[in-house]
Parts: structure tokens; C-alpha cells; sequence
């Protein structure tokens, strides 16, 4: 047993909102757990008069953590610890409860029991969430020792939530209230873990620099060229970062033209670093796009790879640019490190960790216009990786494989969430290498995987069954998930694919399924921290256009004519969405992507969707054009030869789909074209169907 008394010593705690802990009215104290130590931080700093509720097994092994404190023993199962709990409360008495029920095994929030919620409906009890960060990687204390590095007396954080009551729920049986409550509850814990977390939010190398420290020794990173340990990660980021400065000089950005890759990594920190910001360049795209990004972003300089650009047959892009900027290769920096260079680098290290500059910048991809600049700060980044935290349980166990590109804001979180939440992650410079993924995923033991519905129907085709043995989490995000993809999964793999919904703007990720927050037919819930609105669209019955508040939202825009414009107090995703009680997000479409018809507003989204039903396979793009008549009309493009009006007319009719979204004409394609990030490029295929109406070319 540990005296309670030195435990104390040691305890570095910092505590946030002490003035919210409520000394008058009987109240519920709600905090996550997430140690042994949890028991001894709340005793440290409640008030004195307040009552732990403990679970019996855990109250006699470890009476210890709550020597002085009055206690309650109760069974779970035992329906008279309730009535106990509530006797205390209407004696006058506060209560603290953990609604987990039990210490995290996940790194996450684990169910919600409805106890709490129930023991707040009967008495009208406010509750009161605790956030409590930093306890789980308590040595000794902790049930994730082995899972996440661990230390002795952690610096933890306790944060006080606003103290809240349950809605009335009239008209609800009281199971539905119980189910309703322990919703409300999970979420608003979500939030304040959020709020508590994001005090420390700053400079992302600043926090490299920290879990560097926590776990030295750790493989971060791999990819089919090596292995990269956190260790050797900082020290190629301080190497690189010091060539930089020494090339760059005055230079506030610099392009990063770089694969998924143990490289892409390096040099995405190394910009960091060295106080510029990395400007994510799409390769993919046409060289005039290309050279707007450059325009906009006032690139001068970008740093690529040898064999990136010989790999990816890309000489005629460096040749088009060439005259314009300069062009790095990373092969030539890695070789000027040598011995010397090693003794600046540490020289370097110890008098300049953090940078002025704390913007990343990212283009669209220009399929609906001129592409613009996205500036991301790193607390937009560091927001949406404790938000994925929240919605998602990572270990070190755990082992990302990303095949989406860095220049694509998925790609780019995974990026950064993988160091700096010491979870390894298997980079793969291309997401069209079909047959080599799931060999990866097979071999390196992969048990989380990324992609778009596109890319993960093709890893389905050729994978064998038990490639994916060992997945935990498949999330398809960036275009809507086909049913013919989920079925494949569940019935080849027995895997459920996830979806995810966001944005570039928001560094991305806006809503994500997960199984304690699922709905089939949505993208699961918003992530913690996002206030929304609903504003009405004329034609649209259910639903609106998605405008949101968050920290994760970006600085602004740098657009091609007006420079910097910063983003709005409440922006428009350009989303139609449909949002429930519970907060699942159902897509409706792209605001642009609906089309007025006869006075209706009809999806071409949905259009797709029931095309790809009455066709049964090959991919669709629903495209609209304006018409004399009705003011504008659809037209279907399809890779499938048994593309045909009729069929589609037929599978209309049978499932009383309305005639205003049937497409008036079908084009049969041999291949849909496709941005970089697996979506298809609409532009293309717009300009394809003008081409076919206004010149008789065939397309």
C-alpha cells in the first residue's frame, strides 16, 4: 500500500474552474476515470462533505486512495445502490460518480452507464463534469500500462465543467429517458475532456518535441523504404530544418511537393521547425492549377524528392515549374547532414524550439472553381487530433496504414496525429497501389486503415479474406460510401467500414461514425467542440445548409484575386445536411451539386445513388445542364456498358422515385477521371459533357 500522504507529495496537478465546485446544493460530480490516481487527485481538491461512490471490488483493494473521505460501496447490478446514491443526495450531500463505471482500458472514453443519469432525473441533481487529462499515463496506476508510455507522478490537469441539468424528456418511458441521459452525459464529458485539453494547445513542434521525450525508442514510422524511431525523427527534423534556414533565409513559405512517406514527415516537421509554413502541393493536378497554387500561396521555393518525381513520371511538372521556383530535392539534404552539421543541430536545438510562424497551408482541389488557400493554425490541427481522440481509441498497440496523400487534409492529420499521439502508422506513398496494400496491412499487422469509398472498393477486390485479419477500424471519408463497398467488407472481411464527413477548412474532420456513436445512413455525430446551424434552403423540405463554429475551423482563405480573407463567424460548408435529435449528420449533397427543377430542388447526389442501384456496378456522375423548358435537366455518365435510359426509367418507377431525377440522357465512359484524393474530378466531367453538346466530340 502507498501512504497516501508521500503519494500526495509527488502529485503534480493543475487545476482549472475550482470556482464551479458547488458547496451549497446537492450536486453530482461526474469525472472520467482514468487511473488509480483519479481517486486520490478528487480528493485533494472537492470539498470536503462530498461522498465517493466506489465500486465494491475496487473500494476494498483500494481503500487507500480515499483514506478521510466518506465512501459508498455499491454493486452494479444491485438496483438498491441507487436508492442509496439518492438517499445521500436528498440528505443534502454531494456525490461524485464515475459514469464509465470502471478505469479506461481503451485511451478513450468507455460506455456511459445510465445510472447517473437516472439518479439526476429522480433528485434534479445538477451534474457536474470533471475532465481529468494525464492520469492515464500513471506507472503503476494505470491499466494501459504497455499501451501508451507511462511515467511515475505524471503531470495531470483537472478541469471543471459548467454544472448542467438534464432536459425534461416529457413523454419519454423511463428507459428512453435513461438511454437519452447517459447520451447527453457521454457528450458533454467529450466536451469539457475537449476544453481541458486544448490548454495546451501550441506549437506543433513544441509538442514533437515533448512526446520525443515521453518515448525515445519507439518506431513512429514506416514505409516500404525503412523505419524512423521518434528519436530519429527529431533529429532529422532539426537537421533539415537547420539546412532550411540556411537556403531559405527570409523565405515565410515553402512547398512541399512529397509523398506519404517516412520523407514526407520529416520535411513536414522540418518546415515546421524552422518557422516557415509548409505549403502542401498537389502533384495531381493540371500544371495551370499547379502554377495558381504557387501564385496564391507566393511559393518560391519547393522541396520534393529524386524519386518521388522519377517514380511518379512527374519530369514534365518540374520542367513547367522550374523556371518559376526554385526546387529543393530532399536526397541532397539528408547528404549534407554529417558530422559537423550534427553539432549545430544540437547547439540549434537547445536555443530555439519554437517558430513565429503557426499556419499550414493547404489548396482545394479546384473541382468547382479557382482553388483557393486554406490556412490551418496549429491549434486548428492539434484540435482535430484531440477531437478524433475523443471519438476514437488509439493506443501505441495500434498501427494507422494511410495511403492518402499529405496535400489532402486526411492524409495530413494522420500525418501529424501519429507522432504526436505515439500511435505508428505504415506510410504508403500511393492509394492506387491495390494489390500491395492489403499485403501491407497483412504483413505490418495493420489495425486501422483510411480511404475513400473509391480506393477501398478496389484493396476489397483484391485482397484475400484474411488480409485484414487484424483491422479494428476502416473509415472511408471524402465521397460518399457506396453500399456495394459495405456489403463487400462485411461479407469478405466481417468488417463494418466506418464513415467520416469534413472538410479542408476544418483541418478536416467534422463528423465520424464509431461503435458507440452509429446510425446507419449518417457520417455518425459531430465531433466534440463543434457548434452548429441549420440555415433553411428554398426547395429543400428537411434540412438545411450546415454552418459551424469550432476550433478546428481554419484562419482563412487565401484566394487568387483578394488575398487573405478570414474566415467567417459562421461558415458555410456548402453542405445540405439533415441533423437528428441525438446529433447524427445525414448528407443530403453539395449545395452546388442540387439542381431547380419544375420549382423542386432535387440532389444529384441522390441521383447517383439510384443510379448506381438500377445499374448494379461501374461508377456515375450526375451533371447538370440548363434546358429551355424545365431550366435545367440531368445527365448521367457511367463506366458500366449496361448503362441504359431504360433501365434506369424502370428501376424509377419500381421504387416511386420522383421523374424530376431522371436523367434525361446517358453517356457511357470508359473511365470516370478522379481528383488526387479519389473523388471524382466533377470539373472534367462537366467539361466533357459541354464538349459532346457544343463540338460533337465523343467523349
Amino acid at each position: 500500500m502507498i501512504p497516501i500522504a508521500l503519494l500526495k507529495t509527488f502529485i503534480k496537478c493543475d487545476i482549472f474552474h475550482k470556482e464551479r465546485l458547488q458547496n451549497n446544493t446537492p450536486c453530482i460530480y461526474m469525472p472520467n476515470h482514468t487511473s488509480l490516481l483519479d481517486a486520490v487527485l478528487l480528493s485533494m481538491h472537492l470539498p470536503k462533505d462530498v461522498v465517493f461512490v466506489a465500486n465494491t471490488m475496487i473500494a476494498s483493494r483500494y481503500s487507500w486512495a480515499l483514506q478521510g473521505r466518506e465512501t459508498i460501496s455499491v454493486d452494479p447490478m444491485n438496483p438498491y445502490s441507487i436508492r442509496s446514491m439518492i438517499k445521500v443526495l436528498r440528505s443534502g450531500k454531494s456525490l461524485v460518480i464515475f459514469p464509465e463505471g470502471r478505469i479506461t482500458i481503451t485511451n478513450s472514453l468507455m460506455k456511459v452507464y445510465p445510472g447517473v443519469g437516472y439518479i439526476s432525473i429522480k433528485t434534479g441533481a445538477a451534474l457536474i463534469p470533471i475532465a481529468i487529462d494525464g492520469g492515464e499515463k500513471a506507472k503503476k496506476l494505470t491499466y494501459l500500462e504497455g499501451q501508451i508510455p507511462t511515467q511515475w507522478f505524471p503531470r495531470t490537469t483537472l478541469y471543471i465543467g459548467k454544472p448542467f441539468h438534464l432536459p425534461e424528456m416529457e413523454g419519454l418511458l423511463m428507459r428512453e429517458k435513461k438511454e437519452w441521459g447517459s447520451h447527453l452525459i457521454y457528450r458533454k464529458l467529450q466536451e469539457t475532456l475537449l476544453k481541458c485539453r486544448m490548454l495546451k494547445s501550441e506549437h506543433l513542434a513544441e509538442v514533437l518535441r515533448k512526446r520525443v521525450q515521453e518515448a525515445p525508442d519507439m518506431v513512429i514510422a514506416e514505409d516500404p523504404t525503412g523505419k524512423m524511431t521518434m528519436k530519429k525523427l527529431w533529429q532529422s527534423t532539426i537537421g533539415i530544418s537547420y539546412l532550411l534556414d540556411r537556403r531559405l533565409r527570409d523565405e515565410e513559405r515553402l512547398g512541399l511537393l512529397l509523398p506519404t512517406s517516412i520523407a514526407g514527415m520529416v520535411g513536414l516537421f522540418a518546415t515546421i521547425y524552422s518557422g516557415r509554413t509548409p505549403a502542401m502541393l498537389n502533384a495531381s493536378m493540371d500544371i495551370d492549377t499547379f502554377c495558381t497554387c504557387l501564385r496564391i500561396g507566393e511559393i518560391k521555393t519547393i522541396l520534393t524528392s529524386r524519386t518521388f518525381i522519377e517514380k511518379g513520371r512527374l519530369e514534365y511538372l518540374i520542367e513547367a515549374i522550374s523556371k518559376e521556383v526554385q526546387i529543393m530535392y530532399f536526397e541532397d539534404l539528408i547528404d549534407e547532414i554529417n558530422g559537423l552539421l550534427k553539432l549545430k543541430v544540437l547547439f540549434k536545438e537547445r536555443h530555439r524550439i519554437t517558430s513565429p510562424t503557426h499556419d499550414i497551408l493547404l489548396f482545394t482541389s479546384g473541382s468547382e472553381g479557382t482553388p483557393k488557400g486554406v490556412l490551418l493554425t496549429h491549434r486548428n490541427i492539434y484540435a482535430n487530433i484531440q477531437q478524433s481522440r475523443l471519438m476514437v481509441d488509439l493506443t501505441s498497440e495500434d498501427r494507422i496504414m494511410n495511403a492518402l496523400p499529405m496535400f489532402h487534409s486526411f492524409g495530413l492529420i494522420l500525418t501529424f496525429l501519429s507522432p504526436l499521439c505515439h500511435v505508428p502508422i505504415y506510410m504508403i506513398p500511393s492509394p492506387l497501389m491495390y494489390k500491395a496494400i492489403p499485403e501491407w496491412t497483412y504483413d505490418r499487422k495493420g489495425t486501422i486503415l483510411f480511404g475513400t469509398s473509391t480506393f477501398l472498393a478496389a484493396y476489397g477486390r483484391y485482397a484475400h479474406p484474411y488480409d485484414f485479419h487484424r483491422l479494428r477500424y476502416v473509415y472511408a471519408g471524402a465521397e460518399k460510401l457506396q453500399e456495394s463497398v459495405k456489403s463487400l467488407w462485411f461479407e469478405k472481411f466481417g468488417i463494418r467500414v466506418l464513415e467520416g464527413y469534413g472538410l479542408t477548412e476544418t483541418a478536416p474532420i467534422l463528423a465520424l461514425q464509431t461503435p458507440m456513436l452509429y446510425k446507419s445512413g449518417s457520417v455518425g455525430c459531430l465531433v466534440p467542440g463543434v457548434k452548429h446551424r441549420i440555415e433553411p434552403v428554398e426547395g429543400v423540405s428537411e434540412g438545411g445548409r450546415l454552418q459551424i463554429q469550432a476550433p478546428n475551423l481554419m484562419r482563412g482563405y487565401l484566394m487568387a484575386e483578394e488575398g487573405f480573407v478570414p474566415a467567417p463567424e459562421w461558415f458555410d460548408t456548402g453542405d445540405i445536411v439533415k441533423l437528428d435529435d441525438k446529433g447524427f449528420v445525414e448528407i443530403l449533397g453539395r449545395a452546388k451539386r442540387f439542381v431547380k427543377i419544375g420549382g423542386e430542388m432535387v440532389s444529384l447526389a441522390v441521383v447517383e445513388h439510384h443510379a448506381k442501384q438500377a445499374i448494379g456496378e461501374g461508377t456515375v456522375v450526375a451533371v447538370s445542364l440548363k434546358d429551355e423548358r424545365k431550366g435545367e435537366r440531368i445527365e448521367l455518365v457511367a463506366t458500366s456498358e449496361q448503362a441504359t435510359k431504360e433501365k434506369i426509367r424502370l428501376y424509377w418507377r419500381a421504387n416511386n422515385v420522383s421523374p424530376l431525377a431522371l436523367p434525361s440522357t446517358v453517356h457511357v465512359i470508359k473511365e470516370i477521371p478522379l481528383l488526387g484524393s479519389g473523388k471524382a474530378d466533377i470539373a472534367k466531367v462537366n467539361e466533357y459533357i459541354q464538349r459532346l453538346h457544343v463540338k460533337g466530340e465523343p467523349i
